[in-house]
């Protein structure tokens, strides 16, 4: 099983949405397709929302999507990546 962390650094005035990179430094979409084409099966959202694992879901729904927001949310995730 081949795993990807996708990490959100904050948004700073002026940046752009998510389609083009802007706040987020890169091309959402263009990395998740890639992520997906270099065979990873699982992503590890790290932070409070879950913009980047929707977009991951959506973008390549075979990807299964991981939010770690807090403790429960943790211990959750953990559980499944444990099987």
């Amino acid at each position: 099983m081949r795993r990807g962390l996708l990490r959100r650094r904050g948004r700073r005035r002026g940046e752009g949405g998510l389609g083009g990179g802007g706040a987020l430094g890169f091309n959402i979409h263009e990395v998740v397709l890639r992520l997906a084409r270099d065979g990873v099966t699982t992503c590890v959202e790290v932070g409070p929302g879950k913009v980047l694992s929707g977009l991951v879901k959506r973008i390549a729904p075979e990807i299964e999507s991981f939010n770690v927001e807090d403790r429960a949310s943790l211990e959750r995730t953990v559980a499944a990546l444990k099987g």
